[in-house]
């Protein structure tokens, strides 16, 4: 049994995606553990909005340019009043700000969780950050951990790589059930099957790639729709795409689900096809134990995702001919994808949930906190 610590986490970002979501999950977790966590977070963040409506101890901070020194003073104030055993941060700014406080406090553990694929340029202050403030760095992939390696001059053993578990219900929706609710939803014919993303509307996660996909295949398969399931500001360029391409009647953007398993069990085929920037991609880990087939881009941590040809397909980054046409696969032979789906849910099973995840940052929590 491990002994309670005080953990906690800070977070700029004011969304609530994939990087929001494992810090929250992660959170009531180690909670359940009979840790004490806190969430420091900006005050209209859907981040802090969530751990407070779930119970969690949470504190805000602005987390912005202009209030940095604001935002250090008062962290610092706050962490030498509960006096944590670990400090974990997560963006850049809280990062900046939370490991100098931390640094500066003489919190015993100071960790930097870096979630997305992009670089890390290799100057004085960035290895200042990463070398001295930080004790150690979590990443959510392979990809991630070389770069960071490489890069930045880090030792391998100060960096661990920890993807983001899953977290399932307790009993997966009936498919049919979900099928049939999307089909009334949109007011479409009985026979109507879908393809889908789930995933925030953002650039970099490839649903024009997917529009053009669908565009180039959607005659050759006319009883499937596609369905654009999550929120964000990206939503207009795709709303002019589709009417652009004339896909209205064939294309439907949900919004966000608060339940991605529903969502996710209405699909015959759930598709990533990021282009830059991912770490671990949740909605494929999802998709996977849902027994949903699943194609990919070949972009960041989603190769480690997905095994070509036996946990889903693969795809090149931003071609859409490649992507149509690993859809085309998979419609045209079930049986095949019935075998992908069925590797896919065991491998998830055996190395990305929750109770993996967590014991192996409690691992890390154990090397660097041997005395506390």
């Amino acid at each position: 049994m491990d002994k309670p610590r005080t953990i906690v986490h800070t977070e700029a970002s004011v969304s609530l995606g994939g990087q929001g979501l494992r810090i929250l999950a992660e959170a009531l977790w180690m909670r359940d553990r009979g840790h004490r966590l806190v969430i420091i977070a900006p005050g209209h963040s859907r981040l802090l909005e969530e751990a407070q409506r779930v119970g969690l101890e949470t504190s805000p901070s602005l987390f912005s340019r202009p209030t940095q020194v604001r935002d250090l003073c008062k962290l610092m104030r706050y962490l030498r009043r509960i006096g944590p055993d670990i400090l974990n941060t997560h963006s850049s700014i809280d990062t900046w700000v939370g490991c100098l406080a931390g640094r500066l406090c003489g919190v015993p553990a100071i960790i930097r969780t870096r979630h997305i694929g992009a670089p890390v340029r290799s100057h004085l202050a960035n290895r200042w950050l990463y070398g001295a403030l930080c004790d150690h760095v979590f990443t959510t992939s392979s990809s991630i951990s070389s770069a960071l390696i490489t890069g930045l001059g880090l030792a391998a053993h100060k960096v661990s790589t920890i993807p983001t578990g899953v977290q399932p219900p307790a009993a997966l929706p009936a498919r049919d059930e979900a099928r049939l609710a999307f089909i009334r939803e949109f007011d479409l014919p009985p026979n109507t099957r879908f393809i889908g993303c789930l995933a925030v509307l953002r650039q970099g996660k490839g649903h024009a790639i997917l529009l053009d996909a669908f565009r180039q295949i959607q005659a050759k398969i006319p009883h499937y729709h596609l369905l654009i399931i999550g929120g964000g500001a990206y939503r207009h360029t795709l709303d002019t795409l589709i009417e652009t391409w004339e896909l209205q009647q064939r294309v439907h953007l949900t919004g966000h689900r608060p339940d991605p398993w529903f969502a996710l069990r209405a699909l015959d085929v759930n598709v990533l096809a990021s282009t830059s920037r991912e770490g671990m991609p949740q909605a494929l880990l999802q998709a996977q134990f849902a027994g949903c087939p699943v194609v990919g881009s070949h972009c960041g941590g989603i190769a480690e995702v997905i095994t070509h040809e036996k946990t889903g397909l693969l795809v090149p980054k931003g071609e859409a001919g490649p992507l149509g046409e690993a859809l085309l696969r998979l419609i045209a032979d079930q049986d095949y994808a019935t075998r992908l789906s069925c590797n896919a849910r065991q491998h998830v099973q055996a190395y990305h949930t929750m109770d993996v995840m967590g014991h192996k940052i409690l691992a890390v929590y154990r090397q660097l906190l041997p005395k506390h």
